[in-house]
């Protein structure tokens, strides 16, 4: 189980660094566009609005790829924890009809 919390927390870090990333794309593809439409500085706008759009494009595939191991991590966990409570359900059941063999044949 703690290697599904490494990469659950992993997978948070990447996530809020992937959004992040996103909002800045989608701000450089605005402040980009606003340059362009002004004439203030259309050469300036038009990089500034490709290199958003190419950086909210990688950051929203980093962001998909580290959303669905996240997803499959907690999957994971949880059917390990489903797992660790039918071992104990099992031991807690051996070990009453333990005690009530011993306490019946003594």
């Amino acid at each position: 189980m703690a290697r599904y919390n490494k990469v659950i927390d992993e997978c948070n870090v990447a996530i809020a660094a992937s959004s992040t990333f996103l909002g800045l794309g989608i701000v450089a593809i605005i402040v980009g566009a606003v340059l362009v439409v002004t004439g203030v500085g259309a050469p300036l706008g038009t990089i500034i609005a490709g290199g958003g759009v190419v950086v909210s494009g990688v950051s929203g595939g980093v962001l998909g790829m580290y959303l669905a191991r996240k997803e499959e991590a907690e999957s994971g966990y949880k059917k390990a924890v489903v797992e660790f409570e039918t071992a104990q359900t099992q031991c807690a059941i051996l070990q009453a009809l333990r005690q009530f063999y011993l306490f019946r044949g003594s």
